[in-house]
């Protein structure tokens, strides 16, 4: 329960703070005895919980036909981001680290974020090393959302420009699924000459057998055992009159598609939000087990808080509240207290679940739509350590 409690301040602070306000005990254990303990607790646990949480919410919603759905799909964005790690040996071994321009390292792991742009719920987040491509850990990952997404509408993944590939299209077709994919000008040959061309929408058939294929691909045709890909290439006019370049295999429209992939846009604010409300980096421990505990127990009880938004913002629209929404940060810090409390108490869960989305929906805000705004340069790394935590 300590560490699914946020351990967003230094590690005796938070120890002091759970067990005066959660506990509402004056005894405490001092922070070598946390340290020693945790050690016995096996992170994949976390994993497990969000497994059962994940597939039971879409169950239970999708056999009550209340999930929100686009042209009657779900549609998953999928988007990897690097995570900032305590600097430490053993962890730059495990995840790997990057060098900044004044000579530093950085330890990093990757993480990869599923997000269900739809409902706004989280369908998986995980960590892994940074030396993993994004595209080779969505294949290690997909079976577990499937599972997780066992019972619900079609799925419409959509992912950005650093995922195209041969491969990556021929698995996703092989496993029956849906897909919309922004991409670079000149990936392959045959969208260079769609790029060239006139048309905004065409079928695309990719030839493996062409001889001016490189041997990377012709070794690729002889590991898929096929010939061909059959996809389709369009052009999406943006109002600045920039062109966006999108593969697909879905028979939706032009402009279904096109408003498909500007939704994708809200997994960078599900990133934003780990990072940012939820402190995804404030890592309490040095060690790898230490790291995958604090990472797995937060995306936890992120998921959890996302289904109570998502449970209140409807509760919103009930009472006529369309134009508003549920704060986020207020929310995640009241679901933090509520829910390790609740866990510990011998009342009855529903009923102080039902009490906690009320009060969660009492925190609402307007929804201001907002004109896009140019991308920012990003900070100099390592200016503000994002692994130095406040002590109060």
């Amino acid at each position: 329960m300590m560490i699914f409690y946020a351990m967003n301040k230094s590690l005796q602070v938070s120890i002091y703070e759970f067990f005066d306000v959660i506990m509402q005990s004056d005894d405490y254990v001092s922070k070598q005895a946390f340290s020693q303990a945790r050690m016995k607790i096996n992170p994949a646990g976390f994993i497990e919980l969000q497994d059962d949480m994940v597939q039971e919410f879409y169950r239970l919603e999708h056999e009550a036909k209340q999930l929100n759905t686009h042209f009657g799909r779900l549609i998953i964005a999928v988007d990897g981001s690097y995570v900032q790690l305590p600097p430490v040996s053993e962890l730059r071994e495990t995840f790997g680290a990057s060098r900044c321009n004044n000579g530093n390292d950085i330890v990093n792991g990757l993480m990869m974020v599923a997000y269900d742009v739809s409902n706004g719920t989280i369908v998986g987040a995980d960590l892994c090393s940074s030396k993993v491509g994004e595209r080779e850990l969505f294949q290690q990952l997909y079976p577990r959302y499937k599972t997780r997404l066992s019972v619900s509408p079609p799925i419409c993944w959509v992912f950005d420009r650093g995922y195209p590939s041969f491969e990556y299209f021929h698995f996703l077709i092989s496993e029956k699924q849906e897909f919309l994919m922004r991409c670079a000008k000149d990936n392959f040959s045959e969208l260079k000459t769609f790029r060239e061309s006139a048309q905004v929408d065409e079928e695309c058939v990719i030839d493996l057998n062409r001889p001016s294929r490189k041997s990377s691909q012709k070794a690729l045709r002889e590991k898929l055992g096929e010939t061909e890909l059959k996809i389709r290439l369009i052009k999406v006019i943006e109002k600045d009159k920039t062109i966006q370049y999108l593969i697909t295999n879905s028979n939706l429209s032009l402009e279904e598609l096109a408003e498909i992939y500007r939704m994708r846009w809200c997994v960078e604010e599900a990133n934003d939000y780990l990072k940012n409300t939820v402190q995804i980096e404030r890592i309490s421990s040095k060690k790898v087990i230490g790291v995958y505990q604090d990472f797995n127990s937060q995306i936890l009880g992120a998921m959890f808080h996302k289904v109570l938004v998502y449970e209140a913002n409807q509760k919103l629209v009930a009472e006529g509240y369309k134009n508003y929404k549920v704060n986020l940060s207020t929310s995640k810090e009241i679901t933090n207290r509520r829910v390790a409390r609740m866990l510990m108490s011998d009342d009855d869960i529903t009923d102080e679940l039902k009490k906690l989305t009320d009060e969660i929906s009492r925190n609402k805000i307007k929804i201001v739509l907002k004109p896009p705004q140019p991308r920012m340069i990003k900070r100099k790394a390592q200016k503000y350590h994002l692994n130095n935590r406040p002590c109060i």
